[in-house]
């Protein structure tokens, strides 16, 4: 079945920058569309939790939908959806309870690798694993499991380290695989060796991270927000990238909402949000390009090389030229990927914390750290300690917060060049330094300059006294 709407082809001359945007109607009506991945069969898959179907598009726009056998309630059918090693498409089914894969070439044939028994932990979010198998984080226990790829049942286990337990999880090119941990932390864990843990400071404390995405560097990419409550909407939105030890921020400066990151053929890294899509380079320059009045709440990148969305209120699939239509006109014309029509980014920043003594710094009521920015603008750092730390010190920390902040400073720079700043020290904090017979100090570096977005690394080190 073949059915289509075109935007950005039928406006008037003037709205001829408009996105070139194909919509296609999924035939179920109210199907529920949660995920969409690109098969291995150069086409582009999406799972219906509403309707109890897996649904196929080509790169033509035909939709196939196969029904998936359910015994649950209704608007619990397939959900999580991922692309594996060896061809195979894994899913959830039945609120997490089953964990399925199945080959596109015969997507009739679904082979069921797990189903929980009443009372076991269900399957939150999924990924495929190097071995063949797949990785699941779980409701109820907190924990991150490795399924075997044959029926064998859960081959490894890990425990979340924090309380607010797991969220998205990704496999990475390495074969490891990538997941927040309460939202504080990113970890990667290997199918051997030990894991490793990545604090998210000085993010938001209310961002939960929605979706991680490698590129061929082996950086680590991922979206977050606040994804509100009952009582709150949904806000705020960053892109954040680890690499080589360190990690660097790029606020959105809106109500974006990143989700569904995918690496693109460009070697950029795309994301849906809110009202439309995102992109992002790896020197951190952000465009974004309305679909309104629909919504990017999943993306992947097809065979054809156009970027296919879905729009779950809509009901609908889409797909999205990349050319010089798709972002806003920039000062020098059109503003196609990596052209005028970048939001450009602050100066880069590096930071460095000098060596250094708990006593000298008590002595001297101030931390001194060096700031060097790549251009015009200002610097702007923050000191900072774990709240555990703050309590065995004596200082006084909220319940909830998870980092005390020892300090700040801020220097204009007209050009490129490092200064230091002087991080100040309250009594109370000079006070409690002389408790200490080591600590381990964040410094968090913001960059800003007029008409840019903020840019922000960091580095941890530890002073003795």
């Amino acid at each position: 079945m073949l059915s289509l709407i075109v935007l950005g082809l039928l406006l008037p001359a003037a709205a001829s920058a408009a996105p070139t945007v194909q919509l296609f109607p999924v035939p179920t009506g109210g199907a529920g569309i949660t995920r969409i991945v690109a098969g291995p069969d150069s086409n582009v898959w999406f799972t219906e939790r509403k309707a109890d179907r897996i649904g196929r598009i080509t790169p033509a726009g035909a939709i196939t939908e196969y029904i998936v056998p359910n015994d649950s309630v209704e608007d619990s059918g397939p959900d999580e959806l991922a692309a594996g090693p060896g061809g195979r498409l894994w899913f959830t089914n039945e609120v997490g309870r089953q964990v399925v894969w199945f080959d596109p070439a015969n997507p009739q044939a679904m082979h069921l690798i797990r189903d929980a028994a009443l009372g076991e932990p269900s399957a939150s979010r999924l990924a495929p694993s190097a071995s063949g198998g797949a990785w699941m984080t779980t409701f109820g226990d907190d924990n991150v499991h490795r399924l075997d790829g044959n029926g064998g049942g859960i081959v490894q286990t890990y425990p979340s380290q924090y309380s607010a337990g797991m969220g998205d999880l990704a496999t990475a090119p390495d074969g490891a695989v990538w997941l927040s941990d309460s939202g504080d932390y990113l970890r990667r864990i290997p199918e051997s060796g030990t894991p490793l843990s990545v604090p998210l400071a000085p993010m938001d404390v209310t961002y939960d991270v929605s979706s991680i995405a490698f590129d061929p560097s082996g950086a680590v990419w991922f979206g977050a927000y606040s994804p509100g409550s009952m009582f709150s909407s949904a806000r705020g939105g960053t892109i954040g990238r680890f690499a080589g030890g360190r990690l660097d921020l790029f606020p959105l400066g809106g109500d974006y909402l990143p989700k569904s990151l995918v690496h693109g053929p460009d070697g950029a890294i795309w994301f849906g949000e809110k009202d439309g899509i995102g992109r992002i380079t790896a020197d951190g320059r952000v465009q974004h390009a309305s679909l309104a009045p629909y919504h990017g709440d999943g993306v992947a990148f097809g065979a054809d090389g156009r970027l296919w969305f879905y729009d779950q209120a809509a009901n609908m699939i889409g797909a999205v030229a990349i050319d010089a239509n798709l972002f806003p006109a920039g000062p020098g014309g059109p503003g196609g990927p990596g052209g005028p029509g970048a939001t450009p980014q602050a100066p880069v920043v590096k930071v460095t914390v000098p060596k250094q003594r708990l006593a000298t710094i008590r002595r001297k009521k101030a931390l001194s750290v060096s700031c060097r920015l790549a251009a015009a603008g200002k610097c702007a750092a923050t000191a900072t300690i774990s709240a555990k730390d703050a309590r065995k010190l004596k200082l006084r920390v909220s319940k909830k917060a998870r980092t005390f902040t020892l300090g700040k400073a801020s220097k204009s720079f007209r050009k490129a060049g490092t200064a230091t700043l002087k991080l100040k020290l309250s009594a109370k904090v000079r006070s409690a330094l002389g408790r200490a017979r080591k600590l381990k100090v964040t410094v968090t570096a913001t960059s800003t300059a007029p008409g840019t977005t903020a840019r922000t690394t960091k580095v941890t080190r530890t002073l003795r006294r």
